[in-house]
């Protein structure tokens, strides 16, 4: 959003717009839902909301976004990158390597493919992990080791990750919870069968243990 205001502020000045009024319709601005969305946290934290989708150019740019802010504690939780085909396995090593010891306290995995690619890479960089199944999980294990004043980046795709609800786990103020991606009432039905449908799972490995 930051380059296309810039470019609708330098299309403004050629055609003549004053700019105050420039600068009072650019501060009317909203970031998207799920889209890089600042929001604030538990702790003091900022929430780096972006969990309307995920791929690994957009989950690696956002990365890179986070290692850019300075503060206590930097935690990275990342649900697996759905529809990549045959480049799932590649595309999830290739998130985790470039997840940076230096730069990340935690990366919180959610979904098979993160847990068993992404995570085992970000490991092998040195990275201190943890892996889940669900989001709730991850956001709640996230609010357990979070640092007073850290940063939270929160990306995943929609299906079977649903990374919005550990988001959600993380929130300040439970109202902002309007403010996340996939909240209407469909949604919610959708995800509750979903977490149904794994705690079955759970309950059927447990029973053949």
């Amino acid at each position: 959003m930051l380059k296309s205001a810039c470019a609708a502020v330098t299309v403004g000045l050629r055609m003549g717009v004053p700019v105050s009024e420039l600068v009072a319709n650019i501060e009317k601005f909203r970031p998207v839902p799920g889209r890089m969305n600042p929001l604030p946290g538990r702790r003091n934290s900022t929430l780096i909301d972006d969990t309307y989708n995920s791929s690994p150019i957009a989950a690696i740019a956002a990365l890179q976004t986070l290692y850019q802010i300075e503060a206590p504690q930097r935690v990275a939780i990342l649900g697996t990158m759905n529809e990549l085909g045959n480049y799932a396995l590649s595309a999830h090593q290739q998130v985790g390597s470039f997840c940076d010891p230096s730069m990340l306290d935690w990366v919180i995995t959610i979904g098979d493919m993160a847990n068993q690619q992404l995570a085992l890479a970000a490991r092998k960089n040195g990275c201190q992990t943890r892996t889940f199944a669900d989001p709730v999980s991850a956001g709640t294990f996230a609010s357990q080791v979070l640092k007073e004043g850290a940063v939270v980046l929160i990306k995943g795709s929609q299906d079977r990750v649903y990374a919005e609800e550990a988001t959600k786990v993380l929130l300040r103020d439970g109202n902002d919870a309007a403010k996340l991606v996939r909240q209407d009432e469909e949604w919610q039905k959708r995800k509750q069968d979903w977490f149904t449908g794994l705690g079955k799972h759970d309950e059927e490995e447990l029973e053949e243990e």
